[in-house]
Parts: structure tokens; sequence; C-alpha cells
């Protein structure tokens, strides 16, 4: 079984539907390595020093809010410990055509035996402790439904002090309503209230996905 940390950023025209109700001392955006988030491929692996001609980029894919692809990296180090795999995500959400992807994830998995409280000690330190308890509304037939991130054994979450409400002009707001289609005035307040980015801490990543397939 492995240990898997996700770094996930939340962010773009169409993003995650979730608003926050409460903010906490992390830093403002979350960023990776002090990359900021859609950046370029070139951009971020020139900042981490690695050469963009010994890596491979995963086929381009879409769904119906993105088009996007993955760079792989194995046996990296990371927060003080050696991850198996490191994917980097990049997304394209412009409605108009265009070949710009923009950094938008980091996905890290650590090995069983790694040493979990030095990683979580690194990640403290770069981004603050972690919440106890965090409230965010998905939008639900547009209106927001409450769900809540409570701390728990195996499971860590940070949230960004920007909101989405924070990064989108007012054509971009503009914009966001139309793409989200059918969406109350509440529904869409809840929207533009978001974390821009958030961290989640899973241990035992894959077993979560085996104990839903035997609940299915």
């Amino acid at each position: 079984m492995r240990r898997g940390i996700t770094v996930l950023l939340l962010v773009g025209l169409l993003m995650s539907l979730c608003a926050c109700t409460k903010e906490t001392e992390v830093p403002p955006t979350l960023e990776f390595q002090n990359i900021p988030w859609n950046s370029s491929p070139e951009e971020v692996f020139e900042k981490l020093g690695i050469p963009m001609n010994t890596l491979n980029q995963g086929q381009t894919e879409e769904n119906p809010v993105s088009k996007y692809f993955t760079i792989e990296i194995s046996d990296w180090p990371v927060f003080g410990e050696t991850a198996l795999r490191v994917y980097f995500c990049f997304d394209n959400y412009l409605p108009e055509k265009s070949d710009y992807f923009g950094l938008s994830a980091v996905r890290i998995f650590y090995p069983e035996d790694c040493d979990k409280d030095a990683i979580l000690a690194n990640v403290r330190q770069q981004y603050g402790p972690e919440v106890q308890e965090y409230t965010l509304y998905s939008i639900v037939e547009g209106m927001p439904v409450e769900q809540k991130y409570t701390k728990d054994a195996g499971r860590f979450f940070w949230f960004s002090q920007q909101l989405v409400g924070d990064v989108l002009s007012d054509q971009g707001k503009r914009a966001y309503r139309e793409a989200l289609g059918n969406i109350s005035d509440e529904g869409f307040e809840a929207c533009l209230a978001a974390p821009v980015a958030q961290i989640g801490w899973t241990e035992d990543y894959y077993g979560q996905f085996e104990s839903m397939e035997s609940v299915i």
C-alpha cells in the first residue's frame, strides 16, 4: 500500500464549485516551491532546474471543463523525503482556442515506509498548520450545499486565504457566471468565495479506492 499527499489547486474558469466560510493562517495562494499557479511547463521546470528534454509529457486529454496533460517525475526528493512519483498537472480552461497550458495541480505519492512525520513537518513549516475544521459549499442544482472538511487520522487539509473572487476581474466574473449556467445569486456568491487553492494529505490513498469499489 502507498501513502499519497496531494497538492491540489482549484482555479480557473469553470473551477471546482466550492466556497469557504473560514480563513486560516496559511500563505494566501499555497504555491508549490514558490512557483505561481498557471505557470507554463517551461517556466515550472526552469525554476525547478529540471531540463524539459529529460521529461515525458503525457497525452493531452479533455473533460467537460478543460484540456489537460501531466508530466511525471520519479524518485524525486520533495518535502524532505523521496517521492515515488510526482505528477505536475497542466490545464487549459480558456473558453477560446489557445495552446497555453498552466500549472493547476501537483500530486505527490510517497512509499509506505516514508517518514510521514518528517514530511508533515516540512509541509507545516512552509504552509502553516492544517485546519481543524473547514466548511465548503458544493453547488447542487444552482444552490450551495454545505460540505465539511475535518482533521482526521491520516487526512489533513490546508486552504488558501486568497479566494476566487479576489482573482477574477468584473469581466471574468460575468464570464464565469455565464459558464455556470442556471445558478442562483446565493450559489454564485458561494462560488466567488471559494478558496483558490487547497492542499490535501491522504494516507492509504489507493486503499480508499479499494474500499469504494467494495461498497459499489
